[in-house]
């Protein structure tokens, strides 16, 4: 191939997905708040695997205890499951 194929093709598809938007805006995206007044949030700082900065993870104290509920939950689906294995 030579550097003007090369430099076309290139172009080519950089400009071809511009054409898809070009009669159309964009959506907005909106985040859905499920928060109502009067909820306090409570942040922890959480590690994720492989990673060096805690990211900042807020909820209020349901959604907390949602999760831990879930996870717990998980937890015991996998010890059972392990135990139908053997």
């Amino acid at each position: 191939m030579s550097v003007r194929t090369i430099v076309i093709a290139a172009g080519f598809a950089a400009w071809a997905p511009l054409q898809v938007f070009a009669g159309e805006v964009p959506p907005v995206i909106q985040a859905v708040s499920t928060l109502r007044p009067g909820d306090v949030l409570f942040c922890r700082y959480q590690y994720h695997e492989g990673s060096i900065i805690a990211r900042r993870d807020c909820r209020t104290s349901s959604q907390w205890e949602r999760q831990r509920i879930d996870l717990e939950r998980e937890v015991q689906e996998l010890q059972r499951r392990g135990l139908l294995q053997h």
